[in-house]
C-alpha cells in the first residue's frame, strides 16, 4: 500500500512515526526527490498509482511550504552538519534569501516554482551562468553580514549547488 500524506504535521511521514514522535519538522526535502522519482515514469506505478503520489493534500501548497523554508533548509542534512555556526546562522537569514529573490527578479524570475521550471528546461551552459551569479550573490551577502569576512568558496559552491539541484528536481512537483 502506497501512502503520502503531508500534513502540517508531516511530510509524507507514516503514522506510526508521528505516534513515535509527536510533531515533526521538515529538515530537508529530500523527500521531494522520492516522490518525483515514484511519480516519474519509471514503471514502478500504474497510472493511477501516479497521480495519487503527485497529488498531494489539497489543505497544502507546496509552493508556500518552499517558499517558507530558509536556504539552510534546502540543504541536506550532511552538509548542514558540515557547517560552521556563523554559515548556518548566515544560511537562516532572511536576508540571503532577499539577495537571492533580489538578483532572480533582476532577471525577471519571480519566485523558486519560476526558477525550478527555468532549470529543468535550461541548458548546461545556461544552468553553470546560473549558478557562478549565484555563488556571487552568496558571497556578497556574506560580506555584508559579516565585514572583513568571506564564504568559504568550497562551502559556496556546495550550498549553491544543492540548493539549484532540490529546486530542479522539484519541478516534477510543479509539472
Amino acid at each position: 500500500m502506497l501512502r503520502i500524506s503531508p500534513s502540517e504535521y508531516s511530510f509524507g511521514i507514516l503514522d506510526k512515526e508521528i505516534e513515535k514522535k509527536g510533531k515533526l519538522q521538515l529538515i530537508n526535502l529530500d523527500i521531494a526527490s522520492c516522490i518525483t522519482s515514484l511519480a516519474s515514469s519509471s514503471g514502478y506505478l500504474e497510472d493511477e498509482q501516479k497521480l495519487a503520489v503527485s497529488t498531494l493534500d489539497s489543505t497544502i501548497n507546496i509552493l508556500d511550504v518552499i517558499n517558507q523554508l530558509k536556504i539552510y533548509e534546502y540543504l541536506s542534512t550532511d552538509i548542514q552538519k558540515s557547517l560552521t555556526q556563523q554559515e548556518s546562522v548566515f544560511l537562516q537569514s532572511r536576508d540571503l534569501k532577499e539577495e537571492i529573490k533580489k538578483y532572480l527578479k533582476s532577471k525577471e524570475v519571480y519566485s523558486f516554482k519560476e526558477l525550478s521550471h527555468i532549470l529543468n528546461y535550461s541548458s548546461n551552459n545556461e544552468k553553470e551562468n546560473l549558478r557562478t551569479s549565484l555563488y556571487t550573490v552568496f558571497a556578497k551577502a556574506y560580506s555584508n553580514k559579516y565585514p572583513k569576512k568571506t564564504l568559504k568558496p568550497s562551502t559556496q559552491k556546495r550550498c549553491v549547488n544543492e540548493f539549484l539541484d532540490l529546486l530542479e528536481s522539484l519541478n516534477e512537483l510543479w509539472t
